[in-house]
């Protein structure tokens, strides 16, 4: 599959992206209308992001995956 699983969902403090067993260079969260608000390029198989530090109002964002040979998308609200 390449969705992510991003926990809790809908989330109000963190969320958790599990990252187990794939390839990555780089994670980006963006809006709906594409702007980058977070990029990262910590290898971890379990990713916590503080959404009250990047201080995102209520919505819809994508968390993106990037790397040599995968490019995998998931939405949190």
């Amino acid at each position: 599959s390449l969705d992510l699983n991003i926990t809790p969902n809908p989330t109000s403090d963190n969320v958790n992206v599990n990252l187990a067993g794939i390839e990555y260079n780089v994670i980006t969260i963006t809006n709906t209308i594409g702007e980058v608000l977070f990029t990262t390029n910590e290898k971890t198989n379990l990713l916590n992001i503080d959404v009250n530090n990047l201080a995102l109002s209520n919505g819809l964002y994508f968390i993106n995956v990037i790397g040599n040979n995968t490019n995998r998308t998931g939405r949190f609200v």
